[in-house]
């Protein structure tokens, strides 16, 4: 139905003052009212995604109608690899281009060769339903998709070193959705609804100049009378708002981690502003109670702006209750009849959003982890350089206090335990000093390796002289101490351990093995990075071996035990990033990772991780597509940051650790800032906050004190 969108807009403000309107990004969760369809149906299937927006159309109050938010779309069709999930939101596996010099060679694809079809064919079809409200497509916008189509963190580098090749990439993401908007005109849409969340990583002058810019083109290519351009960003756009006007698009969709008071002050009345309900803080996680509140509330506090419409900061997970969705519609509705009625609001009463009883520390972990509401969040640590609490002696911290036991008890910290079985070297080497002097000694340690340890050096890493694997005669007679069914592994007292375990209140952790880092430390650094170039097959072989060796090890403790995650051990990651390329990472690594996650989905288990230092974020999707899902520790310093990581990949990923531990070395209001600049992302779920490694000696124990002390009242003590 054709409509004068602008008349639209007017009406629509005009009666903001007495009425407000909804729009939330709603498509997902409405599957889980039609029986068998889940987010891969919606995302491959036009007649699911039709059905879809008629069912919203039919059942929910809505300001408009758009289709679903999927931001792989365009991609695709360019030719990337897209992963599907019945339960996720489909996304882009790796980038297209490997280097920015290929843009130039970049085709721009027909439109409709893909999926965009199936969208177009939706547009079309809404059309017979005769509704009378805007009928919005959706699509990703420039910078996002270029960033889809070329690595982030390369990308970001390149903006300043090389910014005429990615002006280049601009130019045809911006020609192809300028082709792609106009089909989506011509199938009848009254309006587009542009997703730029990726725009959030740049300053205010690079989203003018890579990614405002180039939106304006779309909008002044399609935007008039009877068709409006909306911008969408989730991300941290405070300081973007001007950047966003420059589009000038006729409203602008914020996120739920800017304030939307401040925010809304610098857009003119004249442009609609929607927004900020956290999808999975909110929508998803809260009670019924809890999204009725914080709906009324957010109405309250902008009930003065009449060009304010409610909606979600983003789109609503497919998990979303249908009662939370129906609550969030009720708050609505029962603001109206009170605005109306010039009757005073926010007065109802409003259960609290926890449950009402107390949760044991194993439930409240479980909850966490699936992104469900809990009555505080668990309050984990990572433990402390044993020259740590010895320092905080003389600081204040009472001498008995001598272990990590005992300091986890003494400050309130919550704990989990691993399921006791030996996934080391039986029989470990027998340990010799072959040389000592005043200062150091050369030694044999219990893993072959030939190493010098310094005296009097507080938690000094050794200095390795010589690995006990060169070749694979060495791996052949090493393996022996490697055999998964040594019944030394097991405890004697097995039986008890699972009577114990089975009654536990606390969560239980099965360590899932180590497929490289391991072997690094048996080769050395230099020695297995060349062996993946000198003897491939040998390096395949150990690592097949250690998977197996893995799940072989794992199958008598998950048969009796139902363990609540499950974490490994790799170290594979400097500052710089990991220590073997992605694509390396994807040919000897993934297929075994998700060998190991397919054994644990098998056995129940659901969270699984490893621990790996560094910065992970190069490889962090490729841990995720092979179906880890848990990062830890989340090493700020080094560049794995929580907060990007939530951004991009959602209610996907779990988190363990991301508190930045140099920031306990500074001033209190350091450690604050810290805190506070998780806050946002503690409360969407999927995400328990300790300190990022051991905590170290030069933290002042004030300081750690102080940390706990506001940390706790983060996790909702």
């Amino acid at each position: 139905m054709k409509l004068n969108m602008q008349k639209w807009q007017e009406r629509l403000i005009n009666k903001g003052k007495n009425t407000k309107k909804a729009f939330p990004i709603l498509s997902y969760p409405i599957l889980k009212s039609m029986d068998g369809f889940d987010v891969k149906d919606l995302a491959q299937n036009g007649h699911v995604h039709f059905n879809v927006l008629k069912e919203i159309c039919q059942n929910f109050d809505m300001v408009a109608i758009a289709t679903a938010m999927d931001l792989s779309v365009e991609a695709e069709e360019f030719g990337c690899a897209v992963r599907f999930s019945s339960e996720e939101v489909p996304s882009v596996i790796g980038p297209l281009i490997k280097k920015l010099d290929e843009a130039e060679e970049l085709q721009i694809p027909e439109i409709g060769s893909k999926r965009t079809r199936n969208v177009i064919e939706v547009i079309k079809r809404l059309q017979t339903l005769n509704i009378e409200k805007p009928i919005l497509g959706t699509m990703i916008g420039p910078f996002s998709l270029a960033v889809r189509l070329f690595d982030i963190t390369e990308l970001m580098i390149s903006l300043m070193l090389e910014p005429e090749k990615v002006h280049l990439l601009l130019e045809k993401c911006s020609e192809y959705l300028r082709r792609y908007a106009h089909a989506l005109k011509v199938a009848g849409a009254n309006g587009l609804l542009i997703a730029e969340p990726a725009a959030g990583l740049l300053s205010p002058q690079q989203c003018s100049e890579f990614s405002s810019h180039y939106i304006k083109e779309i909008v002044k290519s399609v935007q008039d009378e009877s068709f409006s351009v909306f911008l969408h960003n989730c991300g941290n756009t405070q300081n973007l708002v001007e950047s966003m006007l420059e589009t000038e698009c006729m409203g602008f969709h914020f996120g739920n981690c800017v304030d939307l008071c401040e925010i809304i002050k610098r857009v003119p009345q004249s442009k609609l502003v929607f927004g900020n309900l956290d999808p999975v803080g909110v929508f998803r996680n809260d009670s019924v109670e809890g999204v009725y509140h914080k709906t009324q509330e957010l109405l309250f506090k902008l009930k003065e702006y009449s060009n304010f419409v409610i909606s979600s900061g983003c789109d609503i997970p497919y998990h979303t209750p249908i009662e939370n969705i129906k609550a969030f519609f009720e708050a609505v509705e029962d603001f109206n009849k009170d605005l109306l009625k010039g009757e005073k609001l926010m007065e109802r009463t409003i259960k609290n959003k926890f449950p009402s009883g107390k949760l044991t520390n194993r439930e409240r972990f479980r909850r966490v982890m699936h992104y469900q509401n809990v009555d505080r969040i668990p309050n984990f640590e990572f433990g402390y350089w044993n020259e740590t609490l010895p320092t905080w002696h003389s600081q204040g911290l009472p001498p008995e206090i001598d272990n990590e036991e005992k300091a986890y008890k003494f400050f309130g910290i919550d704990s989990y335990k691993y399921v006791p079985i030996k996934n080391g070297l039986l029989p470990q080497f027998e340990q010799k000093v072959l040389e000592e002097t005043q200062e150091y000694m050369i030694i044999i340690d219990a893993e072959g390796i030939k190493c010098q340890i310094f005296k009097n050096r507080a938690s000094t890493i050794p200095h390795y002289l010589e690995y006990p694997i060169k070749n694979k005669d060495d791996w052949e007679r090493f393996k022996e101490r490697l055999n998964p069914e040594d019944p030394a592994r097991y405890p004697e007292n097995w039986d008890e351990i699972v009577l114990e375990l089975q009654k536990r209140d606390y969560p239980v952790c099965i360590h899932c093995g180590s497929l490289l880092g391991k072997l690094r430390d048996w080769m050395g650094f230099e020695n297995i990075a060349l062996a993946f170039y000198d003897m491939p097959d040998l390096v395949d072989e150990m690592i097949e071996y250690m998977t197996d060796f893995s799940i072989k090890l794992m199958e008598k403790a998950l048969k009796d035990v139902e363990v609540d995650f499950a974490l490994g051990w790799e170290d594979i990651a400097f500052n710089k990033g990991p220590i073997i390329s992605p694509q390396m990472f994807k040919e000897f690594l993934m297929p075994r990772y998700k060998k190991i996650a397919d054994f644990l989905h098998k056995h129940g288990v659901d969270i699984i991780g490893t621990d790996c230092d560094g910065n992970v974020m190069p490889i962090v999707e490729l841990w995720l597509e092979a179906g880890f899902n848990l990062m830890f520790p989340v090493e700020v310093h080094a560049g794995t940051d929580p907060v990007m990581l939530k951004k991009l990949y959602g209610d996907s990923i779990r988190l363990m650790g991301g508190v930045d531990k140099t920031k306990l070395q500074g001033s209190k209001e350091d450690i604050l800032k810290e805190l506070k600049r998780l806050e946002k992302v503690v409360e969407q779920g999927g995400f328990i906050p300790h300190v990022d490694h051991r905590c170290p000696p030069d933290v002042p124990y004030e300081n750690y004190l102080y940390y706990l002390e506001n940390k706790k009242a983060m996790l909702g003590y």
